[in-house]
C-alpha cells in the first residue's frame, strides 16, 4: 500500500471517530462547519466538509456512479433491511463521502451507497463529507475516487462479490486476471474467486438479507445452482418464483442460518443437491442389513473375488440369523449357476 493511500485510510479512520463522538447520538444536529478532514487522493489534497442532507432530499441531491461505487444497486436496494433498522433506532453512525463534480450538481456518493438508501428509507437525515471539485484547478479521475473509496472502506472488509464487480469491470479493459491482481494489489487466485463470486445474478442475490456474509462454497454453490437451472431452459424469473413461498418462509424466522437454508434451498431447488428422502420414501425403504455385525459384513465381502465371482461355492456366516443364512445360500446358488 502507498504512503498516501495509508494517510487516506488513517485520517478516514481518524475522521470517523471525531466526527462521531462530536456529533453523539445527536449527530442531525452537528453544525454543517464544525467538522472537516483533508484527505489524499490522486496525488493531491482534498479538503472534504461535513454536510447533512433531509432525508427528503436525498435523491435529489446525491447520487451514485457505478464507474467509481460499483456495488449493484439493485442489491443495496435489497439488502438493506438490517441497516435501515439500525438507522432508525441509532442514526447514521458513520458519515458518507462524496464529491460535487459540476458547479451547484449533485454529490457523487463513492462510499456509503448503503447508507443513503438507508437513511431515505428510515426518513433520517443523511451524514456527506462532501468535496468540492469546482474549488480545485485540477483533474481527479474516476479511478482516484475508486481508490479513495477503497482505502475510505474502513469499517468492515469489502465482501467477495463486490470485490469481484470491481475485478469483472477492471478486466474489461486490462484483459488478464495477472493485470488486474497486479492493478488491485492481490493475488491472482483471489481475483478468480472474487469473479466467479461476481457471477451470480444480481436477481439471486437479492433473495439475501446481507449477501456479503457468503462465503465462496456458498457463492460457487449459487452459481452452480443458477447455471444448472438456465441450462435446462428454466428462465430466471421462473427459477426465483418457484422458490418464493419457501424463501418467505425462511425470511420469517429469526434463525442466523438465514443464508445457508437459502442456499441449500436453491441447490435443491436447481437439482444441484439432491433434497432429503421424505417420510414417506424413508418408509418403502428396506435395510436388509441393518441386523448384521461388521464382522459378518467381511465375512462376506471376503468371499468375493475382486472381479465380482465367490471364492467358494459353500460358506457360512458364524452365529448369523438363520433367516439370512438361507438367504445367502439361495444367492450363492443362483450365482453360481449363472456362472
Amino acid at each position: 500500500m502507498s504512503k498516501n493511500n495509508l494517510a487516506a485510510k488513517l485520517a478516514a479512520r481518524k475522521n470517523k471517530a471525531a466526527l462521531a463522538h462530536t456529533a453523539g447520538s445527536n449527530y442531525k444536529e452537528l453544525s454543517v462547519s464544525s467538522a472537516s478532514v483533508t484527505l489524499p487522493c490522486g496525488g493531491q489534497n482534498l479538503k472534504f466538509e461535513s454536510e447533512i442532507i433531509a432525508w427528503n432530499k436525498i435523491e435529489a441531491d446525491t447520487y451514485v456512479d457505478s464507474e467509481t461505487n460499483p456495488r449493484p444497486q439493485e442489491l443495496v436496494l435489497s439488502n438493506i433491511k438490517a441497516l435501515e433498522g439500525g438507522i432508525a433506532r441509532r442514526g447514521q453512525l458513520a458519515p458518507a463521502y462524496g464529491f460535487i463534480n459540476h458547479k451547484d450538481g449533485p454529490i457523487e456518493i463513492i462510499d456509503g451507497s448503503r447508507r443513503r438508501q438507508g437513511c431515505k428509507l428510515a426518513e433520517e437525515n443523511f451524514w456527506v463529507m462532501v468535496c468540492d471539485l469546482t474549488q480545485y484547478d485540477f483533474f481527479i479521475s474516476n479511478e482516484d475516487k475508486l481508490q479513495l473509496a477503497k482505502d475510505l472502506s474502513t469499517a468492515k472488509e469489502e465482501s467477495l462479490y463486490d470485490f469481484g464487480v470491481t475485478c469483472l469491470r477492471l478486466k474489461a479493459d486490462l484483459k488478464f486476471s495477472k493485470k488486474v491482481a497486479e492493478h488491485m494489489g492481490c493475488s491472482e487466485s483471489k481475483v478468480s474467486k472474487a469473479t466467479k463470486a461476481a457471477s451470480v445474478p444480481v436477481e439471486i442475490l437479492s433473495l439475501f438479507d446481507d449477501y456479503t456474509v457468503l462465503s465462496l462454497k456458498q457463492f460457487e454453490t449459487l452459481r452452480d445452482s443458477t447455471a444448472k437451472a438456465i441450462a435446462e431452459e428454466t428462465p430466471l424469473d421462473e427459477f426465483i418464483q418457484q422458490l418464493e413461498p419457501q424463501v418467505k418462509e425462511i425470511d420469517a424466522t429469526d434463525s442466523d442460518d438465514q443464508a445457508q437454508l437459502l442456499v441449500k434451498l436453491i441447490a435443491e431447488q436447481s437439482g444441484v443437491t439432491k433434497r432429503p428422502r421424505t417420510a414417506a420414501n424413508a418408509k418403502n425403504t428396506v435395510n436388509y442389513m441393518k441386523d448384521v455385525t461388521k464382522p459378518q459384513f467381511r465375512a462376506v465381502r471376503n468371499s468375493f473375488t475382486t472381479s465380482g465371482r465367490f471364492k467358494n461355492e459353500q460358506f457360512h456366516l458364524r452365529d448369523a440369523p438363520a433367516e439370512l443364512i438361507e438367504e445367502i445360500d439361495k444367492l450363492i446358488k443362483t450365482h453360481a449357476t449363472k456362472s
